[in-house]
């Protein structure tokens, strides 16, 4: 059953790509995609779309795979973010613990991706197995295995058609000790005060030789953590703007977080 639900959402999804999705201006419009020319407005720019907080919302992907579409028929080149909590909120993916999200992901063409608190929901070892199907890079720089090392890849460097190189690191959030299951999450170490601080120093240091350093955030509400990240406050993804999720009625449901950034 899991199996036959993650194949016929892949076969929606790729479906749904033949149409615009969910418009900007909260209009949903049917147009053909535009057909990059000499005349290309964003030709040797390259954009950064950046996500958070899907919460399963799988049908806002093809707004976003669209939305990446656009810009490279104009002729950027497009690097696709999210900031974490995919893999929960819907039964689309809470009945795949998180998988389907993940396979979504995959078809959109997401580049990069750090982790939300939900992403633990299901435990460690579901996360680990969810994320060796991934064809993207998930970072995160301040949960540790019972060895002290990443249980992911920190940082990674992307570079550009025309050679810049961009370090992307992800942070996770520290509440996720207290949000999520602790016998699912047991021998991990979340990083807090200044181990967090340091986790985050560590990585703009070891990304000292690129262009552009980026963290990619996932970050919650104690007052203990925003007096941790104010080091690498500079190196936050920021400029929100909010895309409505519908029901089958039409009716309004949730904001979907789209950024972009543009690199020159």
């Amino acid at each position: 059953m899991r199996k036959f639900l993650s194949v016929l959402l892949a076969m929606a999804m790729v479906l749904s790509l033949t149409v615009t999705g969910f418009a900007i201006e909260d209009t949903a419009t049917t147009r053909e995609p535009e057909v990059m020319t000499k005349e290309a407005t964003m030709a040797g720019k390259t954009v950064i779309l950046h996500t958070n907080d899907v919460h399963g919302a799988v049908e806002g992907y093809a707004y976003i795979a669209q939305l990446k579409a656009d810009y490279e028929a104009k002729g950027a080149e497009v690097i696709l973010v999210d900031a974490g909590d995919y893999s929960q909120g819907e039964v689309y993916v809470s009945d795949t613990k998180g998988l389907d999200a993940v396979e979504m992901m995959n078809v959109t063409g997401y580049d990069v991706v750090t982790l939300g608190n939900h992403e633990f929901d299901y435990g460690f070892a579901q996360l680990k197995d969810n994320m060796s199907k991934a064809k993207f890079k998930v970072l995160c720089a301040d949960v540790f295995n019972a060895d002290g090392t990443p249980i992911f890849d920190a940082n990674c460097t992307y570079t550009t058609k025309s050679g810049v190189k961009i370090g992307f690191f992800g942070m996770e959030t520290p509440e996720t000790q207290t949000k999520a299951n602790p016998a699912l999450i047991k021998g991990l170490t979340f990083a807090t005060d200044d181990a967090f601080t340091k986790a985050a120093a560590d990585q703009v240091k070891a990304l000292k030789d690129d262009d552009i350093v980026i963290c990619v955030s996932h970050l919650g509400v104690d007052a203990e953590l925003h007096r941790s990240v104010r080091r690498c406050q500079g190196y936050r993804l920021h400029h929100r703007r909010a895309l409505p999720h519908r029901d089958d009625e039409g009716r309004e449901r949730r904001a979907h977080p789209v950024h972009r950034h543009e690199v020159r």
